[in-house]
């Protein structure tokens, strides 16, 4: 998966050759993507104040979250259950993972 700048995350399949599949964008730059250990979720965060949870396999939007500031970085802990989301504004943001998919065990 990538960020970019129009607002689109690029998922591409790992598996081998594909399209980009650019589903439902953020409002603004994508600046920051993050996998789950076990690979069933990605989140990304960008200058729209939004951290979007996807389903890669589905290729879709699953939930957004929004915090008070444009997202600078994420991170989904080790477990699966929850995500890190930085702010330009220095605020750090602990949140839960919208159950899509079963944490890792």
């Amino acid at each position: 998966a990538a960020g970019l700048w129009d607002g689109r995350i690029a998922l591409r399949p790992v598996s081998g050759p594909g399209e980009p599949h650019a589903p439902d964008p953020h409002a603004g730059p994508v600046h920051a993507v993050a996998f789950a250990p076990r690979g069933g979720v990605i989140v990304s965060g960008g200058a729209d104040s939004v951290i979007a949870v996807w389903d890669p396999a589905a290729g879709r939007r699953t939930a957004t979250l929004r915090i008070g500031a444009p997202v600078s970085c994420v991170a989904i802990a080790p477990d699966g259950r929850h995500l890190a989301a930085g702010a330009w504004d220095g605020s750090v943001s602990i949140l839960p993972v919208p159950r899509t998919v079963p944490p890792a065990q």
